[in-house]
């Protein structure tokens, strides 16, 4: 088992990018798209399934690009989807997903994506590993390193 955060992006002009931060209409709260992972699933896979289970949106498997931070939560954060009481630590990874357009709703009405810069939305996310995310995809995206990320297709968890 492990969980899968979910960056969407968008493509403005070369060189420039925005990333969509997620958030409840009634209260405004920030909340990260988070999927869990099914047994046996890569992290491929899983960012695939999640990301249209959880926003109702089907795009190209080569729209999502794993990113290299990680980090492990304990299980605490996750205790009414966990039978196995061995699982103490789980771990979450990161996934790049390009959208196609800048979407503003997603399966319910009361959830929206706003779009921001990556100075915006860096300040939002107090969490650290949030930040050292998106820090990464906008280093790779600006610098056209998005072609040194782990093999979509060999990434098993």
């Amino acid at each position: 088992m492990f969980l899968i955060n979910l960056v969407p992006y968008y493509q403005i002009t070369s060189g420039h990018f925005l990333y969509a931060d997620i958030y409840r209409k009634n209260p405004l709260n920030t909340i990260d798209l988070i999927g869990i992972s099914k047994p046996k699933e890569t992290l491929f896979k899983a960012s695939i399934r999640n990301f249209s289970e959880l926003t109702g949106i089907y795009l190209n498997p080569i729209c999502f690009q794993p990113l290299m931070t990680t980090v492990t939560r304990p299980r605490t954060d996750m205790d009414d989807f966990i039978l196995d009481d061995e699982i103490i630590m789980i771990p979450e990874y990161y996934c790049a997903v390009k959208m196609p357009h800048l979407t503003k709703q997603i399966v319910s009405k009361q959830i929206i994506f706003q779009w921001k810069t990556y100075e915006e939305i860096t300040i939002n996310h107090s969490f650290l590993i949030d930040q050292y995310a998106y820090w990464e995809l906008n280093y790779r995206l600006t610098n056209n390193k998005m072609d040194i990320l782990p093999n979509r297709l060999q990434t098993h968890l």
